[in-house]
């Protein structure tokens, strides 16, 4: 008998060559897709991050315009504001004689409603880490009392606004300006540069 299936030198069953594994291919796409991911995830980044600063590069923009539209609007009403006190009749006018006489002469309104304004011109500049402080010098002969700090314009000019004096015009016999530290003081610390009655 012939042995089943050995004619020709046919094994019984044909040799079978391994399979491929698909795992490589898959490992490449994912490697690949992270790649992909990553590069789009610092894209993004970048990007945001750019929109974040040109964001916060506006908002401080608007922050400094805003500023300085309220520092003109205020500047404009306390002009306005002096103007007001300095045209009406209802004033009254205080001449404010230097201590020396190589200082100038100050000149002050004050309106019962709207306030005191001061201007002088060649008025020279305060000593370091000092100010000028006005004064008012109540009639009934109690302390000074104290009101706005202030330095004259590098050109020497000055104009001064005070809105709210503590103290009413009946009340008061005289305005005076002294030489104080920076901050300004609860009393006077130096003789008047300025003195003018209160009429």
């Amino acid at each position: 008998m012939r042995a089943v299936g050995s004619e020709a030198g046919v094994l019984p069953f044909a040799a079978q060559k391994p399979k491929k594994t698909a795992v490589p291919a898959l490992l490449w796409i994912g490697i690949a897709t992270m790649l992909l991911v990553t590069v789009y995830s610092a894209w993004n980044a970048k990007r945001l991050s750019d929109e974040i600063k040109s964001t916060q590069a506006e908002m401080t923009a608007e922050r400094t315009k805003r500023v300085a539209l309220e520092k003109e609007l205020a500047a404009s009403k306390q002009e306005a504001m002096m103007r007001a006190i300095w045209t009406s009749p209802e004033s009254t006018k205080i001449m404010l004689m230097p201590s020396g006489k190589d200082m100038p002469t100050l000149e002050a309104k004050w309106h019962s409603k709207l306030g005191i304004a001061v201007t002088g011109y060649q008025v020279p500049k305060a000593p370091e880490n000092h100010v000028f402080q006005l004064w008012l010098i109540p009639k009934d002969g109690s302390k000074p009392m104290p009101s706005v700090t202030f330095w004259p314009s590098p050109d020497g000019s000055l104009a001064k606004l005070v809105t709210h004096p503590v103290e009413s015009i009946p009340d008061v016999k005289a305005l005076a300006i002294t030489e104080e530290p920076s901050g300004g003081s609860s009393q006077p610390t130096s003789t008047p540069i300025w003195v003018g009655a209160v009429s």
